[in-house]
């Protein structure tokens, strides 16, 4: 004889019944197992989306901004560049750009930037004039260099630079921004920036000479011989102290001799009687 179920006690669940249960809960799991493929979908979306934004149509040129500029025009800086108004940001090529800008005369550096999101800055630092140098006897005779002596205009006068000129040298061929291959008009420029301001402008005129000499004009007439540029620094305020020293004599004084060391020949101007003693001593 068969003994029959034992009634359920009060409070207990049947067998069956947590079968059912288990049956009913399993479906709730396996819905749950897409989301972490779901997120990693989510997660790849935003990242192509995050790499496209450089390319897309949203960040283009709307403002060229230049700054540096003291002579140049803005606006002929930011045609030079060579980039538009509308061009993607991605696609510029930064230092193609500057090297444009550098291709310029009166450019002695340039760089150039992207600023998210429509922004192109451009800055520059322009040549600054030292000396004007006479290359040619024709109209706009003169080039202006800066300190490293490159050629970045032309003049018809030197105006208030110190004119530089080379005995036996017309030299029409020169490229404006391309370095003097002049190595004595290289070290003047180079001496005349180095100088204090003050002696700087009690120079009117410089002349190299065939031997290599430096024939330096004074503001107050006489001229200076110095041997090299590198001799100005230490020459050009013995040249002016002595000029001064010469008082009403000034005027029948050609040139202050300054090649022989600590010694110093005065010699008179063409047609000036000869001094008594025309060398001293710079002691």
């Amino acid at each position: 004889m068969t003994d029959a179920a034992a009634p359920p006690r009060p409070g207990e669940v049947p067998p069956n019944e947590d079968a059912r249960a288990g049956a009913r809960s399993a479906p709730s799991r396996r819905e749950r197992c897409p989301w972490p493929t779901l997120r990693l979908a989510i997660l790849a979306c935003f990242v192509a989306a995050l790499f496209s934004l450089p390319s897309s149509s949203f960040f283009r040129v709307e403002q060229i901004q230049v700054a540096g500029t003291k002579t140049l025009p803005a606006e002929a800086i930011a045609a030079a560049a060579g980039i538009s108004l509308g061009t993607r940001l991605s696609a510029i090529d930064v230092a193609a750009a500057a090297e444009r800008l550098e291709a310029l005369p009166a450019v002695r550096a340039a760089s150039v930037r992207a600023a998210w999101p429509s922004t192109l800055q451009i800055e520059v630092v322009e040549r600054v004039p030292v000396i004007a140098l006479r290359f040619t006897e024709a109209p706009a005779a003169f080039l202006v260099l800066d300190a490293e002596a490159v050629p970045f205009r032309h003049a018809e006068e030197p105006g208030a630079l110190l004119a530089v000129s080379v005995d036996d040298a017309l030299l029409p061929w020169l490229r404006l921004g391309q370095p003097i291959p002049l190595r004595l008009v290289r070290e003047t420029a180079e001496a005349l920036k180095a100088l204090d301001p003050t002696h700087r402008a009690r120079v009117r005129a410089i002349r190299i000479t065939g031997q290599g000499d430096l024939d330096v004009t004074l503001s107050s007439g006489p001229s200076a011989l110095v041997r090299s540029p590198s001799a100005l620094r230490e020459k050009l305020p013995l040249a002016w102290q002595i000029a001064q020293g010469l008082g009403s004599r000034i005027e029948t004084i050609g040139t202050i001799d300054l090649r022989f060391g600590d010694n110093v020949v005065v010699r008179p101007a063409p047609g000036a009687p000869s001094p008594a003693n025309p060398a001293k001593s710079s002691h």
